[in-house]
C-alpha cells in the first residue's frame, strides 16, 4: 500500500508551510490560553512542560513567551522538530517516537495536543505511549491530552 498521502508523510513533505497552513485553521493563542488557564488553577503551578508531537513548536513558543513556561518537545519528523527548535532556542526539541522515548528528566506537565494521541495507532501503541509518558511525568504532574 502506498502511504505517500498518510498524515505522517504529508507533514514531513510540507514542513516549511506547516505553520502557515495551521495558522489559517487553528487559533494557537486561544488553545494555549486554555492550557495556561488550566495549569495556573493548580495548587502547585507547573513550570516545566514536555510537548509531545510538538509540530513546529508554535504552542511551545506561546507557552514560553506569553506565560513563562519552560517547554521542551518531541516529534517524529526531523524537519518539523528542527523548526520547533529554531522557534524555541532555550528549549530542548528532539526527534522521538511517543511510544518509546527516553529523555534525561521529568516534567511538571506533559501535553498531547491536536489529536496527536491517535498516532499511537493501536491499543498496544497507546499502552506504550502511556508508559513513556509516565516515566517523564513527575509524581504530582499533570497530563493534558486533546483527543
Amino acid at each position: 500500500m502506498d502511504n505517500s498521502s498518510s498524515p505522517k508523510t504529508m507533514y514531513a513533505k510540507f514542513a516549511k508551510w506547516y505553520g502557515t497552513h495551521y495558522r489559517s485553521i487553528k487559533d494557537h493563542d486561544a488553545e494555549v490560553e486554555r492550557i495556561a488557564y488550566l495549569l495556573e488553577k493548580l495548587d502547585t503551578q507547573p513550570r516545566s512542560i514536555l510537548d509531545i508531537a510538538c509540530g513546529t513548536g508554535e504552542h511551545a513558543r506561546i507557552l514560553r513567551d506569553t506565560y513563562g513556561f519552560k517547554v521542551n518537545g518531541i516529534g517524529l519528523k526531523p524537519n518539523l522538530v528542527e523548526i520547533a527548535q529554531l522557534k524555541n532556542p532555550c528549549g530542548y526539541f528532539t526527534v522521538a517516537d511517543m511510544r518509546n522515548f527516553r529523555l534525561p528528566r521529568q516534567y511538571d506537565a506533559i501535553t498531547r495536543l491536536f489529536s496527536s494521541i491517535g498516532y499511537a495507532e493501536s491499543l498496544d501503541g497507546l499502552a506504550a505511549t502511556i508508559k513513556s509518558i509516565a516515566r517523564h511525568l513527575r509524581t504530582d504532574g499533570w497530563l493534558l491530552i486533546a483527543p
